[in-house]
């Protein structure tokens, strides 16, 4: 029996005396599992044997292990008896052909029946937004040389990443794209395949890939479940506020920072890390310290911190000015997929919030204001 694709034949059909095929005599050939001759559409074929080996095609209905046996009749009697003299009623040595005819038969069986495993791991674990989310699916273990129809379909946006895989996603579960591609698995029924979403990630949030496999003849299909880490990525978006200690003070009196992040997606591998400086003292224009250019400004302490959760961190990067004139703090929120910096976001120094005017220890006020109205006090 041999395979191919969808296809298969049933071979060396017959039967043979010694090296010699012996031609003419009935034959009836049938198939088990799921399977039918080609030309019968049936599991059984009839004829009589020919001179060479004889050869069936057989159409797959399925995966499965596939049969074949054979039957002739009608042959020559392989059986004798010997009849020896007697000096009576038999005066010679006779041999006798015994039963009339008999027959023969054989069988072989094949195994059409694949099940192959799909494994899969997205582009990135983080996108920004905007950008096209990708997966590459592996199949192994598959029907070798078909083609089959690979299929992902993205799920989400989801508030938070699954806990756990599932078999399929929960009901309700947004879908967000599907895509499809076709591949033929090589000899040792093995394919890779890149797929890519059909349209950008425009909404933060977690997206969840599941890949499958077509069924074919001999291949029965193939799913991935719902929830691997491998296959959940994210389209974020954070955001940074912050809140310096205090906006007015005076030389020797510590400053610090509290920094506000929102749009932390938590997910395996994927790194928060905020960087950020606090500047000056730089002397203030116009009056205002958050008309101010801080580029080139002494630093006055650096701040590094690892970010796993939304929330307010406090305290960021405290010092006590020496010297007056203006202060201010600035940020930048790196996310990383692994070690590949993939998304980063910047609050710039000399906002009014994350600003501070230093005054010299003996006053009391300042003439300094980041922002005023018309009868406002100074």
């Amino acid at each position: 029996l041999g395979l191919n694709g969808s296809t298969g034949t049933a071979s060396n059909l017959g039967v043979r005396a010694g090296s010699t095929w012996l031609s003419g005599y009935d034959t009836t050939v049938k198939l088990t599992g799921p399977a039918v001759f080609t030309a019968t559409g049936t599991d059984t074929w009839t004829g009589a044997t020919s001179d060479a080996a004889q050869t069936l095609e057989f159409t797959l209905t399925g995966p499965g292990t596939v049969g074949v046996s054979q039957s002739v009749t009608g042959l020559p009697a392989r059986t004798y008896t010997y009849y020896p003299a007697n000096g009576a009623y038999r005066i010679q040595n006779m041999v006798s052909g015994g039963p009339d005819t008999e027959s023969a038969s054989g069988n072989a069986t094949l195994s059409a029946d694949y099940a192959p495993t799909l494994g899969s791991a997205v582009g990135f674990k983080v996108y920004a937004q905007g950008e096209t989310g990708t997966d590459h699916v592996t199949v192994r273990g598959g029907q070798p040389g078909v083609t089959t129809t690979a299929t992902a379909t993205v799920y989400g946006p989801l508030a938070k990443a699954p806990t756990a895989p599932s078999a399929t996603a929960p009901a309700g579960t947004p879908v967000f794209d599907k895509v499809s591609r076709e591949v033929t698995l090589d000899a040792s029924g093995k394919a890779d395949v890149d797929l890519k979403a059909s349209k950008p990630f425009t909404e933060a949030g977690v997206y969840v890939w599941v890949e499958e496999t077509s069924a074919t003849a001999a291949m029965r299909a193939a799913v991935s479940t719902f929830g691997r880490p491998s296959e959940t990525t994210a389209q974020v978006k954070p955001t940074i506020t912050s809140q310096i200690s205090k906006t007015v003070s005076k030389v020797g009196v510590e400053l610090s920072d509290s920094v506000t992040i929102s749009g932390v997606v938590q997910l395996d591998g994927v790194r928060y890390v905020l960087r950020g400086q606090a500047l000056g003292p730089v002397a203030p224009v116009n009056g205002s310290c958050t008309a101010v250019d801080y580029k080139g400004a002494p630093v006055a302490a650096e701040i590094t911190r690892d970010v796993t959760e939304n929330g307010t961190i406090t305290a960021l990067g405290a010092f006590t000015p020496k010297d007056t004139q203006c202060y201010t703090y600035g940020y930048t929120l790196s996310v990383y997929d692994g070690e590949q910096l993939r998304v980063t976001v910047d609050h710039a120094a000399g906002q009014a919030t994350q600003t501070a005017v230093v005054v010299a220890p003996g006053l009391t006020s300042q003439a300094f204001q980041s922002t005023g109205t018309v009868g406002s006090d100074f």
